[in-house]
């Protein structure tokens, strides 16, 4: 069960009423079958009832459910899904905030995949039994792929009509689901197969089976889930503690990380550093007579434009109130001064009240570390401002 918003687009509610007449069709068919189900299906029915409410939100949106469609499928044939769907249904409906649209859909999509799937078992699987373990195991993962991947790709098509969002359909989120599934379904189905055919007491030990296999399913997946959250979370803290808040360019402390690092790998390959430091001379003016919020925006228009000009190796950072810096790999000092040039060039362009200067410095010519490095182009840089420049570099 995927989410998806609460206003459906008019060809989500028509793709939807499509796959639930079908699944409306292969009920009626099912009708005279459900009738002659052997009374041990009840308990299929009351575990699905009850995994229903088991759940497990994923990351995604994703929520899996303990529900019992395979097993009752091979054991008693595909007509047993339908009134386990039906009540499902009814569950994620009332309980789970699902759309109405959303649920018809889904029992549509579960409904003729639970058919499919039951037919191909019942085709490779032809005894009444679970005997040859191999058969079992081909019969088993061959109708648990086409169930999975088939209503799998069916909710996903629903997402991306109903969202235009193609993340839904992308090889890696379908194989990711379609996988995650497999496992929940296809492992809890089979050993539930297995604990029914044991005696005695197979009612007790199928529903002990299908209890302890889903807490632990839920339990490995809602960690994993948990990991992945912290992973997410730490990630998002690194982040944030080497930005710039308002012009989201790297800050002061990555730079000086990343400037080590950069002088250290060019000098072992013996190749040429280029660091541009830019500064907006006239931003206190700026801020003094159109306030703050125009300063602020003027900072924000120089970041897009260093963001815009530059190629994916270089680096970007705002390491003052009024400065940035430049990190340009395997650029000499001619090759600083064109960028230099041409930045200046497209920032007068935006916004010709915005006055900056440039200064050059280029390691191994210039410097032989970083912090000399930044100090030969803050010397250009002032050197630049006094001669009345707009782009120095180290002479």
């Amino acid at each position: 069960m995927a989410p998806g918003p609460a206003r459906h687009v008019p060809a989500f509610r028509l793709y939807a009423l499509g796959w639930g007449l079908l699944g409306l069709a292969l009920a009626a068919a099912a009708v005279p079958s459900i009738g002659r189900l052997a009374p041990s299906s009840l308990l299929f029915l009351a575990l699905a009832t009850a995994g229903t409410f088991l759940t497990i939100r994923l990351r995604s949106g994703l929520v899996l459910t303990m529900q019992v469609i395979l097993a009752p499928v091979w054991l008693f044939g595909w007509p047993t899904a339908i009134p386990i769907l039906l009540l499902s249904c009814s569950i994620l409906l009332a309980f789970h905030r699902m759309t109405i649209w959303r649920a018809v859909l889904s029992f549509g999509s579960a409904a003729t995949w639970s058919a499919a799937a039951g037919i191909a078992f019942a085709r490779l699987h032809p005894h009444p039994t679970f005997g040859e373990a191999w058969q079992d195991l081909v019969a088993a993962a061959a109708s648990t792929a086409l169930y999975v991947g088939g209503h799998t790709l069916t909710e996903a098509v629903g997402q991306r009509i109903d969202t235009k969002e193609p993340i839904h359909l992308s090889p890696k989120h379908l194989t990711g689901l379609a996988g995650l599934s497999f496992l929940v379904y296809g492992s809890l189905s089979y050993l539930m197969v297995l604990a029914f055919q044991t005696r005695p007491a197979p009612h007790v030990l199928t529903a002990a089976v299908w209890l302890l296999t889903g807490l632990a399913l839920k339990g490995f997946l809602e960690t994993r889930e948990a990991n992945a959250r912290l992973h997410e979370m730490l990630a998002e803290l690194h982040r944030l503690s080497i930005t710039d808040p308002l012009t989201g360019l790297y800050n002061r402390r990555h730079f000086a990380e990343v400037l080590d690092r950069e002088v250290a790998r060019h000098r072992r390959h013996g190749q040429p550093l280029t660091l541009l430091l830019l500064d907006l001379r006239n931003l206190k003016q700026i801020n003094d007579t159109l306030g703050h919020p125009t300063g602020d925006r003027a900072l924000c228009g120089v970041a897009d434009v260093l963001r815009s000009r530059l190629r994916r190796t270089d680096s970007v950072f705002r390491i003052g109130g009024d400065e940035f810096a430049i990190l340009l790999p395997n650029t000499d000092g001619g090759g600083g001064a064109l960028v230099a040039h041409s930045l200046y060039a497209r920032i007068q362009e935006l916004d010709p009240a915005v006055d900056v200067t440039i200064g050059i410095a280029t390691f191994p010519q210039d410097a032989e570390d970083g912090e000399g490095l930044v100090a030969a182009a803050d010397a250009a840089m002032y050197r630049a401002r006094a001669s009345g420049e707009s782009v120095g570099a180290v002479r």
